[in-house]
């Protein structure tokens, strides 16, 4: 979400990449071995510990 909000979405799209958004994919395998590929792959932290580290 926190991508969305800050308008980071929004920017890739409109940029000169080829950005895979794995939500617009019917066929979320095909949409991932998509993005395994990819020279980047931006993500989100599941948690941050009590000492810091984010998983």
């Amino acid at each position: 979400m926190s991508a969305h909000e800050i308008g980071l979405v929004d920017a890739l799209k409109a940029g000169n990449y080829h950005f895979i958004d794995r939500n617009t994919f019917e066929d979320k395998r095909a949409a991932m071995l998509l993005a395994y590929d990819a020279d980047v792959f931006l993500s989100s932290a599941n948690a941050i510990t009590e000492d810091g580290v984010m998983i």
